[in-house]
């Protein structure tokens, strides 16, 4: 049967947690504070987060919109080389190169795998509350309000989910 669910955070972990919900039939709704979303730096995403990616069916549009990183090396701090291993023994290490991203490149694909509608920005959760029915009701800081029967929180560089039913 498919929930109602608000995910509070629209940065990677909140618009991921959306995209494979709204994939298992769930009604999805998005609230971030920040209306521009699309400040940060670059990211590097490694073979098991692209496992996740493939899961929900967006590891090839990430791994199009970014660039492979096949090598690396370690300099000490005069230039001379610490260790420059082959080219291909970073890929045969970790099964795949990594992939390295503008974290608003990532943002646009995962918001872009979003039904229309369901980000909604310049929105903070004031107050989440568990109502007799066993939904919770998020209060916005404007006053529409939101309403979940599960509720999904991702916040900053460290992710913390609430579920409670």
């Amino acid at each position: 049967m498919a929930q109602q669910i608000l995910v509070i955070g629209a940065g990677i972990s909140g618009l991921a947690t959306a995209v494979a919900l709204q994939r298992r039939g769930h009604e999805v709704t998005v609230i971030e504070e920040r209306i521009d979303t699309s400040s940060g730096a670059g990211i590097s995403i490694w073979p098991n987060a692209f496992a996740a990616l493939d899961e929900i069916g967006l590891g090839e549009a990430v791994r199009e919109a970014g660039g492979r990183v096949t090598a690396g090396a370690l300099r000490w701090r005069d230039g001379t080389w610490l260790r420059h291993p082959a080219r291909e023994r970073l890929v045969k290490a970790l099964g795949e190169p990594l992939v390295v991203i503008r974290r608003s490149a990532l943002t646009k694909v995962l918001a872009d795998a979003l039904a229309d509608g369901t980000v909604h920005t310049g929105l903070s959760a004031r107050e989440l509350v568990t109502t007799a029915d066993g939904s919770s009701t998020a209060t916005p800081t404007s006053p529409r309000r939101s309403r979940g029967s599960r509720r999904f929180a991702a916040r900053g560089c460290v992710p913390w989910c609430a579920n409670r039913s």
